[in-house]
């Protein structure tokens, strides 16, 4: 059964007369195209409607209903099929206001409900093609990895730093940036190089060490500030391949790694083993993160474990796929039951005020019987 026919078997158990996908992102999932179109779907109908490049959606979409048209148009074609009185989901959780108080004045009578907890809960397992697509994202990270020990990076700039391997990232195949599906407090690059004391600064977004960045304006990613001798180095790189994310870090040294940096990554690398031992069909998500954080806690790290004090972080995890930031989120609160086919990954990190951050994050499938490492980086301190 496809992706539609899933969904189309959803919406009529739950009396669901039809549902508008605005974003490009869940279009893209069902309809194959992300090029500007609206995806309406009933329990026996899917019909796409493409605002421009009529041609070209035609020739990329699965849908092989595919008409001309916008919001009017959709309208029009319910209330011709009688639906302009059944309830309408939507993607509450990214459509704008207007957009939403412009459906209720066209749909006065309808019921409008948010159908994307369902669709982020079909997009959880991921089928054959997609870990495919990831994979091939964890290649276009990993070249851009196995780049960074050739460049000789003692008094560039984080930012410069970041613009080569940016480069090599793009030379690789990366596609555009991390996308994110919703966050109203700023974007996110793709690329995070941060050195020094940069890596203890944690600026609000996400619960992770975050850099300074170039300006008030965007306070997140690498700066100007000049790598020196003696000072770790994190690389954290989303990859994006046909539309899908990977997602790799790791932690680097300007010189020989002292024992405090190595014996923080070698706690990393045994809670790291946890996960991978762990995570199997079956298990909750929380427990994941409970394991996580025992260890940390019995191997004396657990001040520095994710962050310290009101900063520290509140997951070890999260899915990704066609956005970085799905679910599932390794966290106390998250409920979601561990199943073959979910991808997501384990970002640890300690952050000292003796050398400041040290990072390891790799992207994981989870398998019938065991939960596979998809990035292939070694996960040591890498010396430069």
């Amino acid at each position: 059964m496809d992706r539609i026919e899933l969904l189309q078997g959803s919406l009529a158990r739950r009396g669901i007369g039809s549902a508008i996908f605005l974003y490009h992102r869940d279009v893209l999932y069902y309809a194959g195209t992300a090029r500007p179109a609206a995806l309406v779907v009933t329990p026996a109908h899917s019909i796409l409607f493409a605002r421009r490049a009529v041609e070209l959606i035609a020739e990329e979409s699965k849908v092989t209903d595919i008409r001309q048209g916008g919001l009017s148009a959709i309208i029009d074609w319910m209330t011709g099929q009688r639906l302009e009185k059944e309830p309408v989901a939507v993607e509450m959780d990214v459509i704008p206001a207007s957009m939403y108080l412009r459906l209720k004045e066209l749909l006065p009578d309808s019921p409008l409900i948010d159908v994307s907890a369902l669709v982020l809960e079909q997009r959880l397992y991921k089928d054959e093609e997609e870990v495919e697509h990831i994979r091939s994202a964890c290649r276009v990270a990993e070249s851009a990895h196995r780049h960074l020990p050739q460049i000789p990076v003692r008094g560039m700039t984080e930012l410069e730093l970041a613009a080569e391997l940016e480069r090599a990232a793009r030379l690789a195949g990366h596609e555009t940036f991390a996308i994110l599906r919703k966050r109203l407090e700023t974007e996110m690059g793709y690329a995070l190089v941060l050195a020094g004391k940069s890596t203890e600064t944690m600026g609000g977004y996400g619960q992770v060490v975050t850099g300074t960045g170039l300006s008030r304006a965007f306070p997140y990613g690498p700066s100007n500030r000049k790598i020196m001798g003696g000072e770790v180095v994190v690389f954290d790189i989303a990859g994006l391949s046909q539309g899908y994310h990977s997602d790799l870090a790791r932690t680097y040294f300007v010189g020989s790694a002292p024992a405090p940096v190595l014996e923080a990554h070698a706690a990393l690398l045994a809670i790291q083993s946890e996960i991978l031992s762990e995570a199997r069909p079956g298990a909750l998500a929380k427990d994941i993160y409970e394991k996580a954080v025992k260890t940390a806690e019995k191997l004396g790290w657990r001040e520095y474990f994710q962050g310290t004090g009101e900063k520290k972080g509140t997951f070890v995890g999260h899915g990704l796929g066609l956005e970085i930031d799905e679910p599932p989120l390794l966290s106390p609160r998250d409920e979601t039951v561990l199943s073959e086919n979910m991808t997501f990954t384990a970002e640890l990190f300690i952050v000292h005020p003796d050398f400041g951050e040290v990072k390891l994050e790799d992207t994981l499938l989870i398998t019938r019987d065991r939960t596979e490492l998809l990035t292939g980086i070694e996960r040591k301190v890498i010396e430069i």
